[in-house]
């Protein structure tokens, strides 16, 4: 039942973005998009609706792929965050004794920073990218810092906290500038 409807969602999608594929690609998407009515439903079904997204994005101008995987990084990295970002709200919030309220202000700013540069980075802003880079690099300082303010080990700290954050970057980093569409 989740297979059928996640084919019929698939393939809407596909049908709505073929007609909109650039001229040497228009025929081949119709093409997989007629096909659609001749496929069973089942497991069959849902791989060839797979195969006909994959290839409407890749071939979509400006390449749709592109623009959902940069969107679909950013969400992560903004999820890589949130878990910290949560736990310095409650440090604060609770006066945590095993670190300085100012060195726990300074990471709940920078993982706020983090978290809206991710969100920025998937804008058609080709500055927030650069924000993404400058904001990460000084999230890992603020940890640093602050793990050398309370008696930890500061590259330690920077490395373990900003890891998922940076793995969620690089992809958005990476990845070539999506271009508006042509129409």
């Amino acid at each position: 039942m989740l297979g059928e409807w996640l084919t019929r969602r698939i393939e809407e999608l596909v049908a709505a973005a073929a007609p909109r594929m650039p001229p040497e690609h228009r025929e081949w998407g119709e093409a997989v998009v007629a096909e659609f009515a001749t496929m069973p439903p089942g497991e069959r079904s849902l791989r060839w609706a797979l195969g006909c997204l994959w290839f409407v994005l890749r071939h979509a101008d400006p390449p749709r792929a592109a623009i959902w995987a940069s969107r679909a990084f950013a969400v992560a990295g903004v999820i890589s965050v949130l878990p910290w970002l949560s736990a310095s709200v409650d440090m604060v919030r609770d006066d945590a004794p095993d670190g300085t309220l100012r060195s726990l202000w300074a990471m709940l700013v920078a993982q706020a920073v983090v978290a809206l540069a991710f969100a920025i980075a998937c804008l058609p802003w080709r500055g927030g990218r650069l924000l993404l880079a400058v904001a990460l690099a000084g999230y890992a300082v603020t940890i640093a810092l602050s793990a050398a303010d309370n008696g930890g080990a500061p590259v330690l700290a920077a490395l373990v906290l900003t890891t998922p954050s940076a793995l969620a970057a690089l992809p958005v980093l990476l990845m070539p500038f999506p271009t508006k569409a042509r129409r």
